[in-house]
């Protein structure tokens, strides 16, 4: 397998993204939307009662699954992907851990595209697609675009939380 690492240079406009034809690419984004390590816990509790959270453990760290966030902050981005991919339904979920660990969510596909964006921390983000893996070094308000179907893991470096855009076709 050829790993390339260089490629997470390349940033492809957010508005562009109904022409994207890549498979994975970092997002060049003007958005400012940061949730707060305060907000997520808010978030967090709130779908924990609600029970719309799932944790999943790994090597005795949790990880956050908050499933249909429903933030004002984060309409701006809602409301672009709306105008953007009309014919298509969205959601947005938060993943994350607020333990530090190289834990994370590990390499798999997903039926719908996604768009992640680091609210908070730092990860590293694989995706494999034939006999290449790409690379991602992401930090907090980077995005990625993975299409559906692509393999992708997310590694945590550090305690994290990232906000998941799906587009369903």
């Amino acid at each position: 397998m050829i790993v390339d690492r260089s490629y997470q240079n390349i940033l492809f406009p957010f508005e562009q993204l109904p022409v994207c034809g890549f498979p994975v690419v970092k997002l060049k984004h003007t958005f400012d939307i940061i949730l707060s390590w305060e907000e997520i816990i808010k978030l967090t509790n709130k779908s924990n009662m609600e029970n719309r959270c799932i944790k999943h453990w790994e090597r005795d760290v949790i990880n956050y699954q908050v499933k249909q966030v429903e933030c004002k902050k984060l309409k701006p981005i809602k409301d672009a992907l709306k105008e953007f991919f009309p014919n298509t339904t969205q959601d947005t979920d938060l993943y994350g851990s607020f333990e530090n660990s190289a834990g994370g969510f590990k390499l798999h596909s997903d039926p719908e595209s996604t768009i992640l964006h680091v609210q908070q921390g730092e990860v590293i983000i694989n995706v494999v697609t034939g006999s290449m893996s790409y690379i991602f070094d992401m930090k907090q308000n980077d995005m990625i675009y993975i299409k559906r179907k692509i393999k992708h893991a997310v590694i945590g470096l550090t305690p994290r939380f990232l906000t998941s855009y799906g587009i369903h076709y």
